[in-house]
């Protein structure tokens, strides 16, 4: 899996792994994410690294729900690091990652690829164009419910996992 320098074009190898308590808790203050990480202290969170540094550069919480009608794997939250947003980021496809990190990780627990995510409306577009969510109604004003089905989790895991 592979991060791409948005300047150079050279590819970086990632690793996704499970963030310790610690290191959220350093994220406190921090300039280089927005959303409250420690609220999620005792949950399911990832972080991405390149393999050659300890910076993380991005954050997925995710959620399991096995229950019979359910039946997904729930992004939370996903966070790229502020510099790697907009126009002036470092490296691209950090979310491309996770996101297909996360199709790979409801393909192994049984959910046949299957994601779910409740995105601000403002990047419901951004969910739907770049990587293939559909967007299945407004839940008022917290945001777009959005899902990924099994034929999109595979071309998520081709282009962000298996592929340079």
């Amino acid at each position: 899996m592979h991060i791409k320098d948005a300047r150079t074009k050279e590819n970086y190898e990632v690793i996704i792994k499970p963030v310790t308590t610690t290191e959220i808790k350093s994220l406190s203050g921090s300039n280089q994410f927005v959303f409250d990480w420690y609220s999620t202290i005792g949950c399911e969170v990832l972080k991405l690294t390149r393999v050659d540094s300890t910076e993380i550069l991005g954050l997925m919480h995710i959620e399991d729900h096995p229950e019979p009608g359910h039946d997904y794997l729930e992004i939370k939250l996903l966070e790229v690091s502020s510099d790697n947003r907009e126009n002036e980021k470092r490296y691209e496809n950090i979310a491309g990652c996770l996101i297909a990190f996360a199709c790979r990780i409801s393909v192994v627990r049984g959910h046949g690829g299957f994601i779910m995510l409740i995105s601000k409306t403002q990047t419901a577009a951004i969910y739907a164009e770049k990587y293939g969510f559909i967007n299945i109604g407004s839940i008022g004003t917290i945001g777009q419910r959005m899902i990924s089905d099994e034929r999109n989790a595979r071309i998520l895991i081709k282009k962000y996992l298996e592929t340079l």
